[in-house]
């Protein structure tokens, strides 16, 4: 059987064009070509019906739903859940790391962004952490807070730091530290210089900045025409003196969820990198996650989940190497885990007959400088795998399009969409030449909305509830004449969801979906364009 090459163009919603969409600014020929011509459906990508937050979809979400079959409970609604819990007073986890603190005589730090996106931290758990402390009687509690501007607004630092002054006011534990942005805190694509000087402000090894308080670290940093994402590592000092920062037998809790974004800053803590422009002892800290971080290069450290969720069993990629269909995944570093660990329901190491293909994404500031990213060589690296004969299933991630979005330039943006769209071309040809059978689809939606309204501004750069398309490429289903069914009624009658790709991928296999996936193939919905015309 030809190989399925599962194509994710991350960040690409549907949506009419009325303004603000940079995928139809560029008008992209390829992809119109391929909903013109082949089955399509649109498809839900908010992550579940029930979702008390009205969170936005994610990529993290978005990979599992696609790689598992089934609805996922957020992360952030799971936590939310816990800690309503009663025994969230008795956190075996949190008493523990109380415990070492008094044995020590000494500190406890809090790690995290401090907004309510909702993507990799909730602002609400950094709260019930503080009160859970208060409750145990201990106050030695320091936060260095993390800020955000990419999953909400870029100059929303102010609000949050506002609420949280005033919420450690009426709790009575804990000071902030130190504030930076999520670009030096949170790199994750082994930009080992931002997270450095970062590290070196939160151990108090050096600093490139200080501040009296936070609002005067985020008001410096808007004086200097710097957004939330961007704000340097900034040490609060008092009297002279930083507030507090991470030593010799403290403990760390770190308040995001999402993993991928917090690997190389844990590895720094624990000690797995070395920097080599300064050197320090070893450092004796006990650090819990507010879930389980399943890196393989923590094995052998203790880092200490607050929560543990259920495994994700069954998924796409375990089903087909039970049953020897060997596939290879492909992503720039970027995305790394986005077709790995997350496609793999929370999995990091390899299935058998998993191979993965990584290729380095551009090192620059920021995105919008090269939008067009590695989209050429990822191109490159599928026609290589296809050539092989080894795969029945490649998985792919085009990145340009959410991450050029997040910088809010429209026009960089249209220009990915470019990029990708060009790609999508040379993926058509190998469709049409039989060679492949070529999926087309999203994880979420981000270009497609970029100007914003709820507080009229001129541009928004986060995730959107719109759909996603999903488009069935192969040579045997091309339409007779072209389709032009109505975009706007298909959005708002949508039936279907992330979940119904891995099921439709095992419909194609012949492969007997297992249980625990909930969604249902849409093999036979696409073949006839029930519900398109």
């Amino acid at each position: 059987m030809k190989p399925i090459v599962l194509t994710i163009l991350d960040g690409w919603g549907v949506s009419p064009g009325w303004g603000g969409n940079a995928i139809e600014m560029q008008n992209p020929e390829n992809f119109n070509y391929l909903w013109r011509n082949y089955p399509h459906l649109v498809l839900r990508s908010f992550f579940s019906a029930n979702n008390a937050r009205g969170s936005l979809a994610n990529s993290e979400i978005g990979h599992m739903m696609i790689g598992s079959g089934r609805e996922i409970v957020s992360d952030c609604e799971y936590i939310d859940e816990q800690i309503k819990s009663a025994d969230f007073i008795r956190n075996a986890e949190l008493l523990k790391t109380i415990d070492h603190a008094q044995r020590y005589n000494s500190d406890i730090h809090l790690i995290g962004m401090i907004s309510e996106g909702c993507i990799h931290s909730s602002y609400q758990h950094l709260k019930s952490l503080l009160i859970f402390f208060r409750r145990n009687n201990f106050h030695r509690v320091y936060i260095h807070a993390i800020t955000d501007g990419r999953d909400v607004e870029e100059d929303s630092a102010g609000i949050y730091v506002k609420r949280l002054t005033n919420d450690l006011k009426e709790i009575g534990v804990g000071r902030i530290a130190s504030v930076c942005g999520r670009y030096f805190a949170l790199d994750r694509d082994n930009h080992w210089d931002r997270i450095q000087k970062y590290y070196k402000a939160v151990t108090g090894s050096g600093t490139e900045s200080k501040a009296l308080d936070v609002k005067q670290a985020v008001h410096q940093a808007y004086n200097d025409r710097i957004s939330d994402e961007f704000i340097p590592p900034t040490t609060i000092i008092e009297n002279g003196f930083p507030v507090g920062h991470i030593k010799n037998n403290d403990a760390v809790v770190l308040t995001n969820f999402r993993s991928d974004r917090m690997r190389e800053l844990v590895m720094a803590l624990l000690g797995i990198k070395k920097f080599g422009v300064f050197s320090r002892p070893p450092v004796n800290l006990r650090i819990c996650s507010i879930l389980k971080y399943h890196f393989l290069e923590y094995a052998g450290h203790n880092i200490f989940p607050i929560f543990n969720e259920k495994e994700i069993s069954n998924t796409l990629p375990e089903l087909l190497s039970k049953h020897h269909i060997n596939i290879l995944k492909v992503a720039e570093s970027e995305k790394l885990a986005h077709v790995t660990y997350f496609f793999n329901g929370g999995r990091d190491e390899l299935f058998p007959g998993e191979k993965r293909n990584i290729i380095k994404s551009p090192d620059v500031a920021s995105f919008n400088e090269k939008p067009e990213m590695s989209a050429g060589l990822i191109t490159e690296a599928i026609k290589d795998g296809v050539s092989k004969n080894l795969y029945g299933l490649i998985v792919v991630n085009y990145a340009n399009v959410d991450e050029v979005a997040h910088t809010g330039d429209i026009v960089a943006t249209s220009k990915a969409v470019g990029a990708v769209d060009t790609a999508l071309g040379t993926l058509l040809k190998l469709a049409e030449e039989n060679k492949i059978t070529l999926i087309v689809t999203a994880d979420h939606g981000n270009g497609e909305k970029m100007i914003g309204s709820k507080y009229l501004k001129e541009s928004e750069a986060y995730h959107t509830y719109n759909p996603v398309p999903i488009i069935l490429v192969d040579k045997s289903m091309k339409n007779a004449e072209p389709d032009h069914s109505d975009l706007v009624s298909m959005v708002a009658k949508s039936n279907y969801s992330l979940t119904n790709i891995a099921p439709t991928i095992l419909d194609i296999f012949n492969i007997k979906q297992p249980p625990e996936m909930s969604g249902k193939s849409l093999l036979a919905v696409l073949k006839s364009q029930q519900g398109v015309k």
